[in-house]
C-alpha cells in the first residue's frame, strides 16, 4: 500500500485569527490586573480618607511648608524646620513628623534616602524596607518608604515620603507602634494637602 504524500496547508487567515485572539486575551488580562490594582488602591486610600474625616482639622504653615493635619495632634518644634506631632499627651504611640533639610545642589534623591536607610541601621539593626515607589507628595511626586524595626525596644513601623526640591529635602514621616496603628489617614492627608511654600 502506498501512502499518499499530503500537503499541510496553513490558513494565513487563521494564523492572523489566532494572534488576534492571543492579543485579546493579553490586553483583557492586563486590563484585569490594571483594574484591580487601582480598585484596591482607591479603596485603601478611601479607608484612609474614612479614619481621618471624623476629627477636625487646621493648616499648619512654617517657612518652608504647610500641610492639613488634625487639630488634636500637638505640635513640638525640635530645630529648625523640624517638627514632630503627637497623637497623645504621652507622645509614644503614634507620631507624625515633618523635617526640611537644606541641601548642597547636586544632591541625588535616591543617595540620600539610601544613605538615610543605612544611617538608621546603626540604631535600627533589624530595619526592613516592606516598599519602596514613587508616590503624590503635595503637586509632586515623592519617594515613598514603608519600613518596620525595633527601637529601644519597640516594634515599630514608619510611613515616610521624601522630595528633593528647590535644594531642600522634605521628608514626612508616620511612625506607630507594630499592632497600634490608627492613623494611617493623617499621613495620608498631610503627604496630599502637603504644599511647598
Amino acid at each position: 500500500m502506498k501512502y499518499k504524500k499530503r500537503k499541510i496547508v496553513v490558513s494565513k487567515k487563521k494564523k492572523k485569527i489566532n494572534y488576534s485572539v492571543i492579543l485579546g486575551i493579553a490586553c483583557f488580562a492586563l486590563g484585569v490586573f490594571l483594574y484591580s490594582f487601582f480598585s484596591q488602591n482607591s479603596y485603601l486610600f478611601e479607608q484612609e480618607q474614612e479614619i481621618y474625616l471624623g476629627e477636625d482639622t487646621q493648616i499648619v504653615t512654617h517657612d518652608f511648608f504647610s500641610f492639613e493635619k488634625p487639630v488634636s495632634w500637638q505640635e513640638i518644634e525640635l530645630g529648625d524646620s523640624s517638627y514632630v506631632y503627637f497623637k497623645d499627651s504621652e507622645g509614644a504611640g503614634e507620631v507624625l513628623s515633618v523635617v526640611v533639610s537644606r541641601l548642597d545642589s547636586g544632591q541625588d534623591i535616591d543617595d540620600l534616602i539610601d544613605f538615610g536607610i543605612e544611617s538608621s541601621k546603626t540604631i535600627m539593626p533589624d530595619l526592613k524596607i516592606t516598599e519602596r515607589r514613587n508616590q503624590r507628595f503635595g503637586d509632586d511626586v515623592g519617594v515613598l518608604l514603608r519600613f518596620k524595626g525595633n527601637i529601644e525596644g519597640e516594634n515599630r513601623e514608619y510611613n515616610q515620603i521624601t522630595l528633593l526640591k528647590d535644594n531642600k529635602l522634605y521628608t514626612v514621616t508616620y511612625s506607630c507602634i507594630l499592632g497600634d496603628c490608627n492613623s494611617y489617614g493623617v499621613f495620608s492627608v498631610a503627604r496630599t494637602s502637603f504644599e511647598f511654600n
